[in-house]
């Protein structure tokens, strides 16, 4: 695509502009054996026409230049024909005159070396494989391939390796890509039809971490159909949602998703006992799902990409309580026995047991059901079980009941069908069975053993026939919008309903306001009677307040307030200017306001406002522009309210301005009210604009017309900055730095302009040498030689020898340009090292080098020290006196100091040394620098005896005597007589080896 971009934009361009200028040219692309080069052949290069080569980069054209390393043009950035480059891309080519005119333009596009980019598409689950792309950039491909479809092609290597690249194996791919990828290290090696070749970087194919459990942990429910069982399990692998949910899980049972976490949150026997949670893939999720009941489930794990784990397993639980009793026989009902646990079955033990009644295990009861409860002491599974006594003569009695109708009334009845159980015959007791109101009713029947029954017989009745009226009551004034909902309870469904007398459904709808009858009737003819009200409520209305009816001004405003009254709880309001609260500002003319209430009761009503007449610009009274002389302008008003306010854009503010100089001009006026107009005049002024083009390399000056109002001719005059004329040209050269003026007149009305050059000479480096005080070569000055040389010090020549201090110089070209540069040289200074001016003798400055550093001046320095050597830094082999040192710089200035060397003092001397041959204070070492030629150093043993002398102090005592024997460990005595009438120094120096 990007080949295609250039080819079409090189083919717009080089329409844009043709000539004859460059008459060859050629290109090579970038490949592995050259860089890219462009080569042309243009006339007159140098001479009449100039290059310019330019790079397409980020939607620009860069001009190149030498300082480019990578592109590389073969003459300066003005006059080069061709280049060679490392960089690929869309190059352009200008040919300019010497006024930098376009003349002809041409593009080149130079390939891009081969280069090939992989990208692999990513592996979503473990068990899946991977593929890699091949990208191809740069190169020549080979032609046509009948196998291939597309035509040009590479020559595509693919290879794989696990530990190293040297193990590496050839794959059977020979496309832009290969799939089928499993883990592994892959990498490409590309070749085009010159045989260039690149190698890819190195892609690790590696899938996801497989999705799996570990640390799986199952409890079984711990009591009888209680959800008390429950799985733990860290979980990781995959590619993680996010921290708070790395992944949704779901756990089912008989196809019912009993816990779950996603997106949508999750199940409140859910918890996640992560800590520290990372979405590195291997960081397990903890988790763990209670309130289980007994039975399978099945496990599924999604991650981010939806890879999914599977899973299943079983919750267990104990088997349910078995009770076993004994007892008595029961020969009445009414009779008791005891009931005694003998054991129970089942759960999990330990387990304790009692009568819910009694915290014993045994029971004296008569006929009937008893519960039995069982506690597991454990798990705290509490369980009962129901033991029914039946004795052997149990009375029983069949009745028919007849219950009550309507609510209130005495009209039922029980009749007793039969007897049976027992033995007969029977006695039975009770009140009269008829007209009975509702209530409970007892019964008493006794068989010949003597054993008794009790029955108690309930007779009923309906609840009360009433109505639960929900009216919706009118929202708007007359409104036919009212229902009602007619609720019954009570009586004995289903309902017969009775609107205004006909029969109806619960619901009535589209009433308007008034009195209306209802009746229910039920299905055991039970009726109630009733009215209701339906009422009209208030009609909603605005009144307008606190506004005037007329305007003081044209386009003026009035405060307007609407109250609002007979509304519902609220409303809203909302004007013809889209105002949304009561109090608004409106100008003339008709303004409406609508209103709707909470109820959706809606009005609109409207307010009439007057004005005074329209202010407006009548006329504009133009004179037009003479040469630079400005226009005059004069607005006439009308309408509004005087007095009128003018602002012009020239600044003017009165009704007529003088002097424009603008093609346009505008004018904003407005009246006493504040109504503003503005409107804009045209003038066709004289206009000249001019524009000075300066080479500062070239010297030559120009001037060049922007724009004209009239089309000229013109005429030019040069003068200097004494007024003397140089040239009457558009044109002019050899100008020298200075500054110009320049007058352009145009002869079809004779009115002018004046233009300043300033010109200066393109002096990178300005004209001297600061560092060697020489005026730079010819090479590198404007290029107008001969040059002549003045210095301040009178000095004609190239080369001044001056010392510190300002200084001028002035280079004189062959047309009498004369160019000045100012400049400094810093004082010759001299830093000693040491930096004292009386060097001392300490333990710290046993071995002394004098070195003189120069500053300032001009370089190199030479030196001569007062002992006659002439080295920058030297060890003085001398004895103590006065000493001074003169450097002279290349100018041949000079600059001295002096400085003093003292005697040895007693401070300067060690008291021990350790001559034991480590090379380390193997000797008693003293600078003889501090010593004169003729002083004396002696060295005794503690009786008196001389082991060492020396004159000068050259070669230094290393612990021998005088027979070149090594002295023993301990304190010696030395004796220095310095001489010149210094005093002697005596001490002593320990030996230790």
């Amino acid at each position: 695509m990007k080949r295609i971009f250039y080819l079409l934009l090189s083919l717009i361009l080089f329409n844009t502009v043709s000539a004859n200028n460059i008459i060859k040219d050629s290109v090579a692309n970038i490949n592995c054996n050259h860089d890219g080069f462009i080569f042309t052949e243009i006339v007159s290069l140098d001479t009449n026409v100039f290059s310019k080569w330019y790079l397409y980069n980020d939607s620009i054209w860069e001009q190149i230049d030498t300082s480019n390393q990578l592109i590389v043009i073969n003459n300066n950035q003005y006059n080069s024909d061709s280049l060679t480059t490392e960089v690929c891309g869309l190059y352009k080519l200008e040919i300019v005159d010497v006024l930098d005119s376009l003349i002809e333009v041409r593009q080149y596009n130079v390939g891009c070396k081969l280069s090939v980019i992989l990208e692999q598409e990513i592996i979503i689950c473990n068990n899946n494989t991977g593929t890699i792309n091949a990208y191809i950039t740069g190169g020549i491909p080979f032609g046509q391939d009948t196998a291939l479809v597309g035509g040009e092609y590479f020559q595509y290597q693919w290879y794989s390796f696990i530990d190293t690249s040297i193990n590496s194996i050839l794959l059977a791919g020979t496309n832009d890509f290969i799939d089928s990828l499993n883990q592994s290290y892959y990498y490409l090696i590309v070749s085009d039809s010159i045989g260039c070749i690149d190698t890819s970087e190195i892609i690790e194919i590696k899938p996801p971490e497989k999705l799996k459990i570990v640390d799986l942990n199952l409890t079984d429910a711990s009591c009888y159909q209680s959800a008390t069982g429950s799985i733990s399990f860290s979980f990781n692998g995959g590619y993680k949602f996010d921290l708070i949910n790395p992944y949704f899980y779901y756990l089912v049972s008989n196809s019912d998703t009993v816990c779950y976490r996603d997106t949508s949150g999750y199940s409140a026997n859910f918890f996640n006992l992560t800590i520290n949670p990372s979405m590195n893939s291997l960081h397990p999720d903890s988790i763990i799902i209670d309130s289980l009941f007994e039975g399978n489930y099945q496990l599924i794990v999604s991650d981010s990409v939806g890879c999914l784990f599977d899973t299943a397993f079983m919750i267990y639980e104990p088997l349910p309580y078995q009770l076993y009793v004994s007892s008595d026989t029961l020969i009445c009902s009414s009779d008791s026995v005891w009931i005694n646990i003998d054991s129970i079955s089942g759960g999990l033990l330990p387990i304790t047991y009692k009568w819910i009644d009694s915290n014993n295990d045994s029971i004296y009861v008569s006929n009937g059901n008893y519960l039995c409860v069982i506690n597991d002491t454990l798990h705290n599974c509490i369980d009962t079980i129901d033991v029914e006594m039946t004795s052997l003569y149990d009375i029983k009695l069949d009745v028919n009941i007849g219950n009550i109708s309507c609510f209130g009334d005495s009209t039922g009845f029980i009749t007793i069908d039969s007897i049976y159980g027992g033995v007969k015959p029977y006695l039975y007791s009770g009140i009269s069975l008829n007209n009975l109101s509702s209530g409970d009713y007892t019964i008493s029947i006794s068989d010949s053993l003597g054993c008794k029954s009790v029955d108690t017989i309930s007779v009923l009745e309906p609840l009360k026939l009433q109505s639960n009226i929900f009216i919706t009551q009118l929202a708007c004034h007359n409104d036919s919008n009212a229902s009602v909902i007619l609720a019954y309870s009570g009586g004995v469904m289903p309902y017969e309903i009775y609107w205004q007398n006909s029969l109806s459904i619960d619901t009535v709808n589209n009433l308007s306001s008034g009195i209306y009858f209802y009746s229910v009737i039920d299905s055991n003819q039970c009726e109630l009677l009733d009215t209701l009200e339906i009422s009209n409520p208030n009609q909603l209305s605005v009144e307008f307040i606190n506004y005037s009816t007329l305007l003081d001004c044209f386009n003026g405003i009035t405060a307007i307030e609407a109250v609002v009254v007979n509304y519902d709880s609220s409303y809203s309001i909302l004007w013809s200017n889209l105002d949304s609260t009561n109090i608004t500002s409106i100008g003339a003319g008709y303004s409406s306001v609508f209103i709707e209430d909470n109820n959706g009761c809606r009005l609109v009503d409207s307010v009439l406002i007057t004005q005074p007449d329209t202010f407006r610009i009548v006329e504009f009274i133009l004179i037009d522009t003479i040469c630079h002389l400005g226009a005059s302008a004069h607005v006439v008003l009308d309408g509004g309210i005087p007095p009128y306010t003018y602002l012009w854009s020239t600044g003017e503010i009165d009704s007529m301005i003088f002097n424009i100089q603008d093609s346009i001009c505008w004018v904003i006026v407005s009246d006493s009210c504040g109504n503003i107009l503005i409107d804009t005049v045209f003038f066709d002024p004289f206009e000249l604009v001019t524009a000075i083009i300066y080479d500062n390399i070239t010297h030559i000056g120009s001037v060049e017309i922007d724009f004209t109002s009239t089309g000229g001719p013109f005429s030019y005059t040069w003068v200097d900055i004494i007024g003397s004329v140089i040239s009457t040209d558009s044109i002019t050269s050899n100008l020298c730095e200075g500054t110009y003026f320049v007058t352009t007149n145009d002869n079809t009305t004779n009115c002018s302009v004046i233009d300043t050059l300033i010109a200066t000479f393109y002096l990178p480096n300005g004209i001297v040498d600061e560092t060697t005080t020489t005026v730079l070569s010819d090479s590198d000055l404007w290029g107008n030689p001969p040059y002549s040389y003045f210095w301040d010090n009178a000095e004609i020549s190239a080369h001044a020898n001056i010392c510190s201090g300002s200084h001028w110089v002035e280079v004189t070209d062959a047309d009498g340009c004369v160019v000045r540069a100012d400049f400094d040289i810093d004082p010759l200074l001299i830093v000693l090292d040491p930096a004292e001016f009386i060097i001392e003798c300490n333990l710290e400055n046993l071995d002394v080098d004098i070195t003189a550093d120069a500053i300032g001046g001009t370089v190199p320095y030479t030196y001569a020290w007062s002992n006659g050597s002439t080295e920058n830094s030297i060890n003085f082999n001398l004895s103590p006196g006065n000493y001074s040192v003169v450097v002279m710089d290349n100018n041949a200035c000079t600059e001295d100091t002096s400085f003093v060397i003292e005697t040895i003092s007693a401070e300067c001397i060690p008291n021990v040394f350790t001559p034991n041959g480590d090379n380390i204070n193997d000797t008693w070492n003293l600078e003889n620098t501090f010593f004169y030629l003729d002083s004396e150093i002696r060295i005794y043993g503690r009786y008196g005896k001389l082991l060492f002398k020396s004159i000068d102090y050259a070669k230094p005592w290393d612990g021998k005597d005088e027979n070149g024997n090594d002295v023993t460990e301990g304190v010696y005595f030395y004796h220095i007589n310095i001489g010149h009438d210094f005093d002697p120094i005596r001490g002593s120096v320990t030996i230790i080896r």
